[in-house]
C-alpha cells in the first residue's frame, strides 16, 4: 500500500507457501522502490513504513547473507539518489490505519497462487 497527499494505492502478491514472515515484508519494500510512480512522484521526501523491526533491521545493515535483503538495499539506494528515502517502523496491529490495510492486503495475497513458481 502507498499514500501520498492525494492518492491511495494498494497491490498485493503471493509469494508462496515457501515465503517467510520476514520475506514478505522485505519483498513488499523491495516491490514499493521498484514501482514507476514512487520513482516519478514529485514529493522529495518518500517515507516507507513497515511493522517489522526485522526487516527494516536487515535492510539498513552493511552486511547480508540474503540475496532478497541486497536486492531491496540496493534498490533503496538507487531511489535515495533521486528523493529522500525514509524507513519508518509502525506498531502492528494497533489500529493503525494504513498498516491494518496492508495486512489485509497480505492476508488476500496469502490466498493467491504465487507470483512465479516455488521452488
Amino acid at each position: 500500500m502507498m499514500m501520498s497527499a492525494d492518492q491511495i494505492l494498494y497491490q498485493s502478491y503471493s509469494l508462496g507457501s515457501y515465503a517467510t514472515v520476514f520475506q514478505m515484508e522485505v519483498f513488499a519494500i523491495l516491490m514499493v522502490t521498484q514501482r514507476e510512480d514512487v520513482k516519478n512522484c514529485t514529493e522529495e521526501r518518500i517515507f516507507i513504513c513497515s511493522d517489522s523491526q526485522a526487516a527494516l533491521r536487515a535492510i539498513s545493515s552493511p552486511r547480508t547473507r540474503s540475496m532478497l535483503v541486497q536486492e531491496c538495499g540496493d534498490a533503496l539506494e538507487s531511489l535515495a539518489r533521486q528523493k529522500e528515502v525514509g524507513l519508518v517502523w509502525v506498531p502492528g496491529h494497533m489500529g493503525i490505519p494504513g498498516n491494518e490495510r496492508a495486512n489485509q492486503l497480505a492476508r488476500i495475497g496469502s490466498r493467491e497462487p504465487p507470483q512465479k513458481p516455488e521452488s
